[in-house]
């Protein structure tokens, strides 16, 4: 455990964070108000739990490095439930908690999905302590009741451990759309364990059991009014409802990613022959495992197929929503092995599904060591970078579109030049402003308007200005400004530069690709 804090934590100094690590952070920060939390929110395609957490944490402090901090615990908390309680032999959970996806996806990375992954093993531990698999709480002291009794369920859950399960899934439900996939299909799980033994008008009649999934129930609608996207919502508009063999090509392959993670490709989505078809066998090897329990199955079918189809349907991802592929099968085994430790399988036949598991997740592991070492030996985001070059320049720090010169502290109170802060293309040019000093903006040209987080909405597609059209726009706003415009960009602006524009540096280094800079100096006719 130690060593798994340790070497997290000083990946986790040492990374560049990225947009969406920042932009989740600016949202929270930059909000003054909770009321304004939950406006700023609406547009981000998440329910609120996530910034909830980050707004709290940057009224403590408005450095960044506060979420990696919280987030790095949260990853901790996730490591220690699997080390410690996962049914496993150990050195199967040392390789798990070392793997690409809880040891660096959702460790180094501030995202999130983290709480979704501590919530779900944090369930898991609790289902196993406070519930037989019969839907009996484990027995701790002397009873009257016998055995058969016992088995058969009829000694009465606890009521406070029914509405705790009902709160860990309704926050579950809160962290993304995904964890609510997870916290449905935990709710099956945990219905059939109750009702093992009982009618189901016993079953719903219990005051306890219609606490706890009337407090799921609410959550889970919270969380699906949260995701549907503002009449002017702008991000992920595309449903596709017909049939496209590529993309029903490309969006099984997931599946063979997540279960074998390659350094080659956890950074960009690619599909080949081989990973589409492997998906098939790596679909029946994971069900065989746990084929004879009907509530697992439920559990591994309905999160998985609601996955494929929202990568399908709406969005196709990237990584860190595939991993969770791998994800639903870890928790599936582990329930699995939870309701039935001791296996009627023959011990060989037990053995080689132990071995079959640890080769996928020495795979997972070379690849968690991996992007650590890289991180180490190359920045993430060239977006620090580039902010540390911009402080070096007094930067007018505009608030919104409304202001006027008069609104810019400096501009009529001295001869020192200040400059005028522009961007594109703004999602990118994002990251550069987490890291400037609080208070500072930027003028996105999508959508022509000052801030720091992006609003996903239809106005800044509409507005979008590739290439020159874009510096000549941030120009536009200098002159309208009187200020010299320092343009930052995520690509190289095409041929020879007219006068007065000059490119004054360029941050070529970076892991991910479309987040290395170049600043372009744009000055007013004298």
């Amino acid at each position: 455990m130690l060593a798994f804090i340790f070497a997290a934590a000083g990946t986790v100094i040492h990374h560049e964070m990225w947009r969406d690590e920042l932009q989740a952070w600016m949202v929270a920060r930059d909000s003054d108000t909770l009321l304004g939390l939950f406006r700023n929110t609406r547009y981000e395609g998440h329910p609120p739990l996530w910034h909830f957490c980050l707004f709290l944490l940057s009224k403590v402090n408005s450095l960044p490095v506060m979420m990696q901090a919280f987030h790095l615990l949260i990853a901790a908390g996730s490591a220690f439930l699997a080390l410690r309680f996962a049914p496993f032999p150990r050195s199967l959970r040392v390789l798990f908690v070392f793997g690409y996806i809880p040891f660096y996806e959702f460790c180094v990375k501030s995202r999130g999905y983290a709480l979704g992954v501590f919530l779900s093993f944090l369930f898991c531990v609790l289902l196993e302590r406070l519930l037989r698999p019969d839907g009996s709480p484990p027995v701790t002291a002397p009873t009257t009741l016998g055995p058969k009794q016992i088995r058969h369920g009829t000694r009465p859950t606890p009521r406070s451990s029914v509405l705790l399960f009902g709160l860990i899934l309704g926050m579950l439900c809160l962290t993304s759309v995904i964890g609510a996939f997870i916290a449905v299909g935990f709710a099956v799980v945990l219905a059939g364990r109750l009702h093992r033994g009982s009618s189901w008008q016993l079953f719903l009649s219990r005051p306890d059991v219609l606490a706890g999934f009337l407090v799921f129930l609410v959550a889970l609608a919270v969380s699906a009014f949260w995701m549907i996207p503002p009449a002017d919502g702008g991000y992920a508009t595309e449903t596709i409802l017909h049939f496209e063999a590529y993309r029903y090509a490309s969006v099984i392959s997931r599946l063979t990613h997540a279960f074998l993670p390659l350094p080659s490709t956890v950074l960009e989505p690619t599909r080949t022959s081989w990973d589409h078809l492997a998906a098939y066998p790596i679909l029946c090897w994971s069900v065989a495992f746990f084929w004879r329990r009907r509530s697992i199955v439920l559990f591994y079918g309905l999160t998985t197929l609601a996955l494929l189809t929202l990568l399908y349907v709406k969005y196709f991802g990237l990584f860190w929503h595939h991993a969770h592929f791998f994800l639903f099968w870890f928790l599936s085994l582990w329930l699995a092995r939870q309701e039935n430790p001791q296996s009627k399988v023959a011990p060989s036949l037990r053995r080689v599904g132990d071995w079959s598991i640890a080769a996928v997740l020495v795979v997972h592991a070379y690849t968690g060591i991996a992007a650590h070492v890289r991180d180490w030996k190359h920045p993430f985001s060239a977006g620090k970078a580039t902010a540390a070059f911009l402080e070096g320049h007094r930067l007018a720090r505009t608030i919104d579109d409304r202001s006027t010169t008069r609104d810019i502290p400096g501009t009529n109170s001295d001869d020192s030049q200040q400059w005028l802060l522009a961007g594109d293309l703004d999602f990118v040019a994002s990251t550069v402003v987490g890291y400037l000093p609080v208070g500072q903006s930027m003028f996105y040209i999508a959508g022509e308007r000052y801030g720091t987080f992006i609003r996903w909405d239809l106005d800044r597609l509409e507005r979008a200005q590739p290439g020159w059209e874009a510096a000549a726009a941030a120009a536009e706003e200098g002159y309208r400004r009187r200020l010299d415009v320092l343009f930052v960009s995520s690509y190289e602006l095409p041929g020879q530069p007219p006068n007065g524009v000059r490119e004054v540096f360029r941050a070529q280094e970076s892991i991910w690709p479309d987040e290395r800079y170049h600043v372009y100096e744009v000055l007013l006719p004298r």
